[in-house]
């Protein structure tokens, strides 16, 4: 469990005297089966939660659609920052992909890590700020005028999440997020790898140039 929580947002640079005070704390463990709804803005609790095994889905719910899949977290990623601390209605639902296990900090057990360690507070701060440039990222998605630049913008953001020059891509989801058809996701595919921007196939991209994509951009 100390292994698990040290590679954490949360106790990043936290000192190991310092962390075993910490971990004293309580947190509640839940377990979830796969496609149960864990947050929703109808039934969600003020915590924090960290899936700790399994995967789950962020999910925008739409009523006559498909829902819009925003991001996609696994063991290690959290949830319900924004829940926590706020009294606005929690925007997204979190649904788990598979079997999961999630452990929460509530509100209270979050303000006393704090008082315990600033790095706590620094740590909210940095999270909280990568939240709002994800979310520009996906502004950015949507506000940009051709099906390439839509497409370059969604493949910038995903590396941005992932890590990684070789993203997962899906289709139907990525034509969900930008606003386009699969013909026009298709077509963007197209010219992109015939710029030699990218490598792609029908479960993944990889990037061969990320500058000519973030000049794409400006």
């Amino acid at each position: 469990m100390k292994n698990f929580f040290k590679e954490t947002f949360l106790f990043q640079g936290v000192s190991d005297e310092a962390f075993d005070l910490l971990l004293s704390n309580n947190f509640d463990r839940c377990e979830y089966k796969k496609g149960e709804i864990i947050y929703s803005p109808k039934d969600y609790d003020r915590k924090i939660g960290f899936i700790f095994s399994g995967k789950c889905a962020v999910l925008r719910e739409r009523h006559e659609a498909d829902d819009v899949i925003l991001n996609l977290l696994q063991k290690g990623d959290s949830f319900g920052v924004l829940a926590a601390f706020s009294t606005e209605e929690f925007p997204t639902s979190v649904r788990s992909m598979s079997d999961c296990e999630v452990l929460y900090f509530s509100k209270d057990e979050i303000i006393n890590l704090i008082e315990k360690s600033p790095q706590i507070s620094l740590n909210l701060i940095n999270f909280l700020a990568d939240r709002i440039a994800f979310l520009n990222r996906r502004i950015a998605t949507f506000t940009c005028s051709s099906a390439s630049n839509k497409l370059a913008s969604y493949i910038l953001s995903e590396y941005a999440r992932c890590g990684s020059d070789e993203i997962p891509f899906n289709c139907k989801r990525a034509a969900t997020v930008i606003n386009a058809g699969r013909a026009s996701v298709y077509r963007a595919l197209e010219s992109l790898s015939a710029e030699g921007v990218i490598i792609y196939d029908t479960k993944k991209i990889i990037i061969k140039n990320i500058e000519m994509i973030e000049r794409m951009l400006k």
